[in-house]
């Protein structure tokens, strides 16, 4: 991915978590979005159960307090976009989720049944090359069993939508599958107080006076937040037994 290819991810992302809602924060300042340390994670069908390796990497706004996440599947690299009450409903379904796994409920009974552990609206952008497309799919939260063992893995999931914009396009149908383990770092990314900590480190930066001449660095640019992810759907994994001991 060249640097005006960088560039135009970053001006896309940024003008579509702006232009949503905005909140009250501490200080309305035009920070940069920060990018969050990705989470190695997987893709799954719902009829076919087998686990495809994907790469999910997160932006947080500051101005308006929206995270987004990322993850290439068949070709689309799809973004969605959570505000806090959002964050705060996934929160409390993957939270559902890991009591029901350590008290072993995740049984075949309720194997993929839709919106099992709650469901929200989100904000959805994808295209096949670059983000060209939006609309408010609802994201949900259920599980699947996968694998010979049947492992019971947290599933985010959405089916399609009409697009917003004056296209015929569908919002594209994913489907991510996070064990116990990945759950907990992506709670890590969407946890309230995390992400406040980072607005506040921002605000200290944005209003240091003093200046430290022997720790000068060149600023990075923006782009280089937005990382090329080889398309990975097409790869077949096997489920990670260790990630569902914690």
């Amino acid at each position: 991915m060249n640097k005006l290819y960088k560039i135009f991810i970053a001006i896309c992302l940024a003008v579509s978590l702006f232009s949503c809602k905005s909140v009250e924060t501490k200080k309305q300042l035009a920070f940069q979005p920060v990018q969050l340390p990705e989470i190695q994670a997987a893709t799954v069908g719902r009829i076919k159960s087998s686990l495809s390796p994907s790469t999910l990497s997160f932006v947080y706004a500051p101005k308006n307090n929206n995270l987004a996440f990322h993850h290439k599947y068949l070709g689309d690299t799809i973004w969605v976009s959570l505000n806090e009450k959002e964050r705060q409903i996934m929160t409390n379904a993957i939270n559902a989720y890991l009591a029901s796994y350590k008290e072993n409920k995740l049984t075949s009974a309720n194997n993929n049944k839709k919106a099992f552990f709650g469901q929200t609206s989100c904000f959805m952008e994808w295209g096949l090359f670059s983000v060209s497309h939006y609309a408010k799919p609802t994201l949900r939260f259920e599980y699947q069993l996968i694998g010979e063992k049947k492992l019971p893995y947290f599933i985010i999931a959405t089916a399609t939508k009409p697009a917003l914009d004056k296209s015929k396009a569908q919002s594209p149908a994913i489907r991510i599958a996070l064990s116990p383990a990945k759950c907990l770092e992506f709670l890590e990314r969407i946890n309230e107080k995390n992400l406040s900590d980072i607005l506040d480190n921002l605000i200290k930066e944005f209003e240091k006076f003093d200046a430290d001449f022997e720790n000068t660095n060149e600023a990075e640019d923006t782009a280089s937040f937005f990382q090329d992810v080889a398309d990975e759907s097409d790869v077949v994994i096997d489920p990670a037994e260790d990630e569902f001991i914690f």
